[in-house]
């Protein structure tokens, strides 16, 4: 499940309207592991640590976003990748990238 932050919120579901944005947060890190990010609540956006999935060293990933109603979907592969420093970067395929 995808989280979206709007207006200060989290949420998995919303209404983007014409000329506004939303932050899609994929992924948080602790130490040398990383984990899908999920909110501790739609009020708090502090990563929930507890029973999440931890993932280490280099990943390929596919992430889908289903929109319009679900009648349109927007799909793109990601990299993260672990470096010899032990930091992350990601990649998403085709475009951009960044370090967390």
């Amino acid at each position: 499940m995808l989280w979206w932050r709007y207006n200060g919120c989290m949420a998995h579901t919303l209404d983007i309207n014409s000329g506004t944005t939303a932050e899609l947060i994929l992924f948080c890190r602790t130490g040398e592991s990383y984990f899908p990010y999920q909110p501790s609540s739609e009020s708090n956006m502090n990563p929930k640590t507890v029973g999440v999935p931890l993932f280490n060293g280099s990943n390929d990933f596919t992430v889908k976003v289903v929109y319009s109603y679900e009648s349109q979907c927007l799909r793109f592969k990601m990299k993260i990748a672990q470096e010899y420093d032990q930091t992350f970067s990601y990649k998403i395929l085709n475009h951009g990238g960044g370090a967390f």
